[in-house]
């Protein structure tokens, strides 16, 4: 005679599969309900900020519900070469930056972006921002950039542009 432990309504086999079946129904039932608020929270979730800098090109600012920045992209006019072969920029800084809370941000770094021919670029770049209140950012885009051509220095660039954004 083996050990059949029995429990009011069946053995412990059937009681876990109606346990299972339960917990498989109610993950059915309750799944849709929990996409449909992850889809509202994300749609919901990224307040967007547009506006100009002081060059007159455009800048878009994200953030999440808190304000807090996730990612900006700003146009920008570089008209320091003289042989006007260093293109016009868009610089992108995303998350995480290096200080971001809902009053205001911080970013910067650096890399390096080949040029059509034999050149290449290394920039540094930075960006600092703050809120001036709850429908206005507004901050500074720093970028400095030295072009070399076949491995010589043929141009150095620098630039400070402001910007300001504001809530759409």
């Amino acid at each position: 005679m083996g050990l059949g432990l029995r429990f009011r309504g069946g053995s412990i086999a059937k009681r876990t599969t109606l346990l299972i079946v339960g917990v498989v129904a109610a993950a059915a039932v309750l799944a849709p309900l929990s996409q449909a608020s992850t889809q509202e929270r994300g749609s919901k979730g990224s307040v967007r900020y547009t506006g100009e800098t002081s060059q007159g090109r455009s800048v878009v600012l994200l953030a999440n519900r808190k304000g807090i920045a996730r990612q900006i992209t700003f146009h920008f006019r570089i008209d320091c070469d003289p042989r006007g072969k260093i293109p016009d920029g868009r610089q992108r800084f995303v998350m995480p930056f290096d200080s971001a809370n809902a009053n205001g941000f911080r970013d910067g770094g650096t890399y390096r972006h080949d040029l059509k021919g034999n050149g290449h670029a290394r920039i540094r770049t930075s960006v600092r921002g703050k809120r001036s209140d709850a429908e206005h950012m507004s901050g500074t885009f720093r970028f400095f950039g030295k072009y070399f051509v076949r491995g010589e220095l043929v141009s150095t660039c620098q630039k400070k542009v402001g910007w300001k954004a504001e809530r759409k």
